[in-house]
């Protein structure tokens, strides 16, 4: 997933810009860093969840800013330019917000960001219903940052499953073909389900749907996209007041892959993020809490044919006195970079970057 909530406060981003050794990017924002200001009321607290990089290098951000004090938040989507700059291409000033406000508090909030190759943006959230229970929701945008009116209705789109209080996209992704993967809870379920371009339902795709026993619940937070076609869940479960993580393979089709099927992490992994190397292999990341109650940042990793990786598993502090992984990610040549944040002396973001 993508980089989830990460607190903040009067900003929505601020986006450290490294170079390979790991030191800020002094040609990006301000020494490396780069922070928006939305400030649109209440307690003017602005929160970045993802992130996405155009091939032209200009970077998409998605989250929520408060509207007012009393819950109200609106979608929070901002352009910058490569240099860190807000790209005054989208909407006039390189942000804007979309609000749905269909009910309770208006409590409407972006989780995740996709980019198609025709430079829409897909963004991925929750929305408060009339009935005050949360919908998933979606929007898209046009390259210039409008709506666009031939998704959805409006360029909005909202699933009224069931009367769940948390329903939620959590994760989006966009198929080489165009249609688009979104996954979340669904009631007490996780699911995937894929859309046609226009934001309709595609009845060529079996939605995947991860269930628990009677008491618990089950919610998808990220996605991958391997070459070959098949899809990659990270999911989380809670049963019996246990949190544990879960990597699954399906394939295109939406129907389980018999070969790599489903991996439990085990009690008390909190899965965040799946990414899959160019050569099958997939990586899960995200948070491990001890017997203890600390927190550890995590990554495991699974052959293509869904055998553990024994050499590539590990729990670690990062830098602090409990850690939290939010995401992970290969780069070109191998290596593996895990974020999130860490807590010490104070709460700061993290990067590590691993020998792959």
């Amino acid at each position: 997933m993508a980089a989830r909530v990460a607190p903040a406060l009067l900003l929505l981003i601020s986006n450290a810009s490294a170079q390979s050794d790991g030191t800020l990017d002094p040609t990006f924002g301000f020494g490396g860093l780069t922070t928006v200001f939305f400030d649109l009321g209440g307690t003017k607290r602005d929160i970045a969840t993802d992130v996405a990089i155009q091939p032209d290098g200009k970077i998409v951000v998605v989250g929520y800013a408060d509207f007012s004090a009393l819950g109200d938040t609106d979608f929070a989507i901002a352009r910058l330019l490569p240099s860190g700059e807000l790209d005054p291409s989208f909407d006039g000033d390189g942000k804007r917000t979309v609000y749905f406000d269909l009910g309770g508090d208006k409590a409407d909030q972006a989780f995740a960001v996709a980019l198609q190759t025709d430079g829409k943006i897909i963004v991925a959230g929750r929305v408060r219903s009339a009935d005050h229970t949360f919908d998933p929701a979606l929007v898209r945008l046009l390259s210039n940052g409008s709506l666009d009116t031939t998704f959805g209705s409006g360029g909005r789109l909202v699933f009224d499953f069931s009367t769940n209080f948390q329903d939620s996209a959590n994760a989006v992704r966009v198929q080489p073909n165009g249609r688009i993967l979104v996954a979340g809870r669904q009631d007490d379920l996780g699911f995937v389900m894929r859309l046609m371009s226009n934001g309709t339902s595609d009845a060529t795709f079996t939605t995947v749907l991860l269930g628990v026993s009677p008491g618990g619940y089950a919610a998808v937070t990220d996605l991958a996209l391997a070459s070959s076609g098949s899809i990659l869940v990270a999911a989380n479960t809670y049963q019996a007041s246990v949190l544990s993580g879960t990597v699954c393979r399906y394939l295109a089709s939406g129907l389980p892959d018999p070969e790599f099927g489903c991996w439990n992490l085990g009690p008390r992994y909190d899965a965040q993020s799946i990414a899959v190397h160019t050569d099958g292999t997939v990586l899960a990341g995200g948070t491990f809490t001890t017997m203890a109650g600390q927190s550890r940042a995590f990554f495991r990793a699974f052959t293509s044919t869904g055998a553990a990786y024994n050499p590539f598993s590990f729990v670690f502090n990062m830098a602090g006195a409990s850690a939290q992984g939010t995401d992970v990610a290969w780069l070109p040549d191998g290596k593996i970079v895990l974020f999130g944040q860490s807590s010490g002396l104070g709460r700061v973001f993290a990067v590590a970057r691993l020998f792959g």
